[in-house]
């Protein structure tokens, strides 16, 4: 439904009205008759990652499904998942296509990570950040037999010792410390680390400005 608002604003004794659109985000509790549950361990993030994807309709589907069942799904095999769940109904071929567009994206995420250049520190910093935003499993391995929580600390370990080194990026690899550490999905012991490092490269970056150097 999209609500519209009336402002008025008097701007040269004169008095316009601005129209603004605003079109909130349902999210359903059914589903094709599939109830929503609660988020299986790695799903927690789903449900904002089909908002940033507009399929939040589906949620009720995908809050039924554990991680590697999610990261699984294919045109072959979505309507036997659908019929396991007691669905009335499908997708229409529209939002099919976009469903398995955007599972193909979260099956490609640790070639993506793998392939970072972390001596281009912004960039990496934007590409982990983008799969920060999506479903992350700490105990499922993704189709290529890694775990993508190891590979994203690994990358992230990479980018902040050349951020150590040559005090570059530092807002940027600290605002991608912060990010981790409020993901759900990233184990405690990983989290207490980047909390160890984001201060580090402050302190860094603080002593650089007072005494106009690198530190060790």
């Amino acid at each position: 439904m999209v609500n519209t608002c009336r402002i008025n604003v008097r701007c040269k004794k004169t008095l316009k009205v601005l129209h603004f659109s605003q079109k909130a985000k349902t999210i359903p509790n059914v589903i094709f008759g599939i109830k929503a549950s609660p988020p299986m361990p790695g799903m927690e993030g789903m449900l904002d990652w089909l908002m940033s994807k507009c399929i939040h309709k589906y949620w009720p589907f995908f809050s039924n499904l554990t991680y590697t069942e999610m990261i699984s799904l294919r045109d072959e095999n979505l309507d036997w998942y659908m019929n396991s769940l007691g669905a009335q109904g499908t997708f229409c071929q529209g939002a099919r296509r976009k469903i398995l567009k955007s599972l193909e994206e979260l099956r490609s995420r640790s070639s993506q990570i793998k392939v970072i250049d972390h001596l281009d520190v912004e960039k990496s910093c934007r590409t982990i950040s983008s799969v920060l935003k999506t479903p992350i499993s700490d105990s499922d391995m993704e189709e290529d037999g890694t775990f993508l929580t190891g590979l994203i600390m690994e990358k992230i370990t990479l980018v902040v010792d050349v951020c150590k080194k040559t005090g570059s990026s530092v807002n940027s690899v600290a605002a991608l410390l912060r990010e981790y550490i409020e993901c759900k999905s990233v184990h405690e012991y990983d989290k207490i680390c980047a909390k160890s490092w984001l201060n580090g490269i402050k302190l860094d970056f603080f002593q650089r400005r007072k005494y106009g150097r690198r530190t060790a």
